[in-house]
């Protein structure tokens, strides 16, 4: 036995097995930091295991950075109330940075944050995760933290700035100053998955996850929001789950590749889907990411009524919060652990 146990350490040691290489497969929601803990209750009843918590500032676009490090002090408050109600529900928690400082500086088909236009923000967005590292790298509440959610980095490079991965890499060796144990989650440009191969591997650094979103179509996944009609079904000639894989298999074969462990850390369907199709996407999609080892985040739990998946806004009357079409499938994968 003493002689396995040595085996086992010096595998350790040498990197062949690494800590969390059999954790559970994370399964669950993203979360408000303004959620009750009646919200909590019924989220761990729900079946989810757990929530990433998305930090939303109000108004970031015209935010001076005083203002910025105001309302995080204020949101940190409102994560510290939540971190114990949510380890008594025994729920994980992933501390995810929604909106950086100084938002977006200009929209359009490729949106562009501020933290690539203008050398502030950068160093805005490097205080803020030195002081979230320092609130809570010893937390055991604490899963994970994630860096930001979606990369918004446009089109071109500002003279003197740094890029996404230069500066995520910097802000990654801010944190490990003071939190060498909790996995940090980084995304590719935009959280695409067809752009997680374009990353370089993070090594040296701790342990780090890749994470990514699907909403694809859009013309399914948002339908009745804005000016996009309803209707709209799956499968359908032009989209099936062959598509979702095929979308899906540069991040993959990428994730397979380096050993990369990849967190879905969004994804959805409007309400307003019909319930044979909504249920038929997500039976798919999940069926996806259960084969290919991947945890996954559902948006969103109990947050605008058009992702809520206890709301059917069509048939609104005779349907229990946890027999919506979408509930029942969300409710059967995350059995399967």
């Amino acid at each position: 036995m003493r002689r396995v146990w040595v085996v086992f350490l010096l595998l350790f040691t040498l990197g062949f097995i690494r800590p969390g290489s059999a954790e559970v497969p994370l399964k669950g929601f993203t979360v408000l930091t303004t959620a009750s803990e009646k919200d909590i209750q019924d989220l761990a009843g729900f079946g989810a295991n757990v929530a990433r918590l998305m930090m939303i500032c109000p108004n970031v676009d015209s935010l001076p950075r005083e203002a910025y490090d105001a309302w995080l002090i204020e949101e940190m408050t409102r994560i510290d109330r939540l971190l114990p109600i949510l380890r008594a529900n025994k729920v994980k928690v992933i501390i995810n940075l929604h909106t950086p400082p100084g938002g977006f500086a200009s929209y359009g088909a490729l949106p562009k944050f501020r933290l690539f236009t203008e050398a502030w923000a950068q160093d805005a967005f490097s205080h803020t995760w030195e002081l979230l590292s320092s609130r809570y790298g010893k937390n055991k509440s604490v899963t994970a933290l994630q860096l930001l959610s979606e990369p918004a980095v446009g089109a071109g490079d500002a003279p003197g700035l740094l890029r996404w991965e230069e500066l995520s890499r910097k802000v990654i060796g801010i944190i490990r100053k003071q939190d060498k144990r909790h996995p940090i989650i980084i995304s590719p440009a935009y959280a695409n998955p067809n752009r997680l191969r374009k990353m370089r591997p993070v090594r040296q650094l701790g342990p780090i996850r890749y994470a990514v979103h699907y909403y694809q179509p859009m013309e399914f996944t948002h339908q009745g929001i804005s000016d996009l009609p309803q209707g709209v079904p799956y499968p359908s000639s032009t989209f099936t789950q062959k598509t979702m894989v095929s979308g899906l298999r540069g991040a993959q074969q990428i994730a397979k590749k380096h050993g990369y462990k990849v967190y879905v850390t969004e994804f959805s369907v409007s309400g307003y889907a019909d319930s044979q199709s909504a249920s038929r996407y997500l039976t798919d999609l999940l069926t996806i990411f259960d084969k290919y080892g991947w945890g996954w985040m559902y948006h969103a739990w109990r947050e605008a009524d058009v992702w809520n998946v206890e709301i059917d806004p069509i048939a609104r009357e005779g349907v229990q919060p946890d027999q919506t079409a979408r509930a029942v499938v969300l409710k059967k994968f995350m059995s399967n652990r």
